[in-house]
């Protein structure tokens, strides 16, 4: 799997990145992709990062012309960490809508632990 390097990002220590820190991420920073998701899971964003610091690739994400279908919070963990995920192409269901990263709720819930 392909990882891109990433000119916009930081590599943020992973004791520097709590809640609040990834909000203001991603209300200040400027995306290539936008998200079609209107929430985020903090704790699946902490487990993403901390699979690419211990040299772990998460799966590719899919994205339909510059929204992304899959792969919001793998695409995010990516830039804190500076690489971003390889994208492979897809389709957006309609009911997808485009939505802005700075809107995008980041919640304390761990949507992976269901």
């Amino acid at each position: 799997m392909r990882y891109e390097d990433l000119d916009n990002c930081i590599v943020a220590d992973e004791d520097c990145i709590d809640i609040e820190f990834v909000r203001q991420y991603m209300q200040q920073t400027d995306f290539n992709l936008v998200p079609t998701q209107e929430k985020l899971s903090f704790p699946m964003l902490k487990r993403y990062y901390l699979l690419l610091r211990n040299g772990h690739l998460p799966k590719a994400i899919h994205v339909a012309e510059s929204a992304i279908v899959d792969g919001h919070h793998r695409y995010i963990s990516g830039h804190l960490f500076g690489k971003c995920p390889e994208k492979v192409p897809s389709i957006r269901p309609k009911a997808n809508r485009i939505r802005v990263w700075a809107n995008v709720v980041i919640d304390e819930e761990d949507y992976g632990e269901k």
